[in-house]
């Protein structure tokens, strides 16, 4: 009871902290296609989920160390680069739009990195997705840190961050979980259920193995859920390539030793806005997220969803070519923190 109350009041305090503005940046994150209908969803799980496993064990636990050697990552303005070069005066990085940026704290390292996704230049349904997203990023580190469990967060929600920035940073951090969350937005028909997919990336067991720890520990979050739900999200869990036979997503992209998923979330309407925005949704999702997590690290369990056929190929458009609008005041010298 304590963990609820205390969450909720955390996710109130964030939820009215969250600003409306954004960079005018691209990112590289298109909306997700449907899938043909004749495919099938594995509902079933793989194992059994002990009750007793959860967030909470990860405390004491022998948990591993992020990966080495990295360079780290900075939080600088809410917004995590990877660290070019450290030396003995300080750190170098990149900004999003590839100014120098420098600072003389000690560069950080992570155990898990959470990305909130999204375009923050767009609003939805009166909302700005990212912040959503951020929100119950914010929750899930505050559960993982709660019990020893290092993390970074990869931007404020209403920071405009491109993908491969943020993937970059997570990768420097050293991060062995990285989970990126992205709330969906558009129309499609309607479905009874709200729909949950879950995407790790091609030939990669481990990810896969979190891709299905987090849809079964969701699935029932969003079940107890009211809403008119729509099919603009394919459910279950799988890989999607694009047409050049890489991984669609760019936080998929990165990182041996590493697993990684993006989970995508209902889609985003004017039924669910409200939902998505309540102190008691985002906190349910928050711990489910950090209980997935925690079986990850402590079990060998596999979840539940998983489809045939497990990949899929999408279109992925090319860049935009829109110029970068830089979020940081790259004038003036970072000091690291968050």
């Amino acid at each position: 009871m304590y963990r609820v109350a205390a969450s909720i009041a955390l996710s109130a305090v964030l939820a009215a902290a969250c600003g409306t503005g954004g960079a005018d940046l691209a990112v590289e994150e298109p909306t997700p296609s449907l899938f043909d209908d004749a495919e099938v969803i594995v509902v079933e799980s793989t194992t059994t989920r002990p009750p007793a496993v959860g967030v909470e064990q990860l405390a004491g636990a022998d948990l591993p160390a992020p990966r080495t050697p990295v360079a780290g990552a900075v939080v600088v303005d809410g917004i995590a680069l990877a660290v070019d070069e450290v030396t003995a005066t300080g750190w170098f990085a990149a900004s999003p739009c590839g100014a120098v940026v420098s600072g003389e704290s000690e560069p950080v390292t992570a155990l898990v990195a959470i990305d909130p996704a999204g375009d923050a230049r767009v609003e939805s349904h009166g909302a700005v997705v990212p912040e959503l997203n951020h929100t119950i990023a914010t929750i899930l580190a505050s559960e993982l840190e709660a019990v020893g469990v290092s993390t970074i967060v990869t931007r404020a929600g209403d920071d405009d961050v491109v993908a491969s920035v943020r993937s970059a940073a997570a990768d420097a951090s050293g991060a062995r979980v990285v989970v990126s969350i992205a709330i969906a937005d558009g129309g499609g028909t309607l479905v009874d259920a709200p729909p949950l997919e879950v995407v790790h990336p091609a030939a990669d067991a481990d990810g896969r193995r979190l891709a299905g720890l987090i849809h079964q520990s969701l699935v029932p979050v969003l079940l107890d859920l009211p809403g008119a739900w729509t099919a603009s999200v394919d459910p279950g869990v799988r890989s999607v390539l694009n047409q050049r036979g890489s991984d669609f997503f760019t936080m998929l992209r990165e990182g041996d030793d590493q697993a990684r998923v993006v989970v995508h979330l209902p889609a985003l309407t004017g039924d669910t806005v409200d939902l998505f925005r309540s102190p008691v949704t985002t906190v349910n999702m928050g711990q489910a997220l950090a209980d997935a997590i925690a079986r990850h690290l402590l079990t060998d369990e596999e979840g539940d969803g998983f489809v045939t056929p497990g990949d899929v190929v999408r279109h992925a458009p090319t860049a935009s070519g829109d110029a970068c609008v830089e979020p940081l005041a790259v004038g003036d010298t970072g000091d690291g923190a968050g």
